[in-house]
């Protein structure tokens, strides 16, 4: 692997089908504590997430634009707990199990898988060709 491969921070900026911009950062070799960071900006509103203790999952602050009270506040992770208290990787497993054992297609297959994995893929081969525009195969 040539330096020229590996990039310490980067910027994919995805557009969609309809038009719509993504753009993501990711940095995995950043002399930096950590700090998980989520945002959605539109035209009625914004919120965004952040977590900066990765050694403590209850630690997400949230900003919402069109707060009465605007202002960061804790945000509890009880928002994403299930009825059945297992938690989204048992889920996932349990399902994909089921289909083996069952001979069924598996809820998330891997034309799915590739359709979030290839933009990350394709976003870095970009990068390593100067910022080149490349299209993302649907699977």
């Amino acid at each position: 692997m040539s330096s020229r491969d590996v990039f310490p921070l980067e910027t994919a900026v995805l557009e969609t089908e309809g038009g719509r911009i993504i753009s993501l950062t990711n940095g995995f070799m950043l002399s930096h504590p950590f700090v998980w960071m989520a945002a959605l900006y539109g035209t009625e509103g914004s919120i965004r997430v952040m977590n900066t203790d990765y050694r403590d999952p209850e630690a997400l602050r949230v900003l919402i634009s069109t707060d009465p009270e605007p202002g960061w506040r804790d945000w509890p992770m009880s928002w994403h707990e299930r009825d059945d208290g297992r938690d989204h990787l048992q889920v996932m497993v349990d399902e994909f199990v089921d289909a083996i054992v069952n001979d069924t297609p598996a809820p998330f297959d891997e034309a799915r898988s590739m359709d979030f994995c290839l933009p990350g893929v394709l976003a870095h081969e970009s990068a390593k060709q100067g910022g080149v525009r490349l299209t993302v195969p649907l699977f």
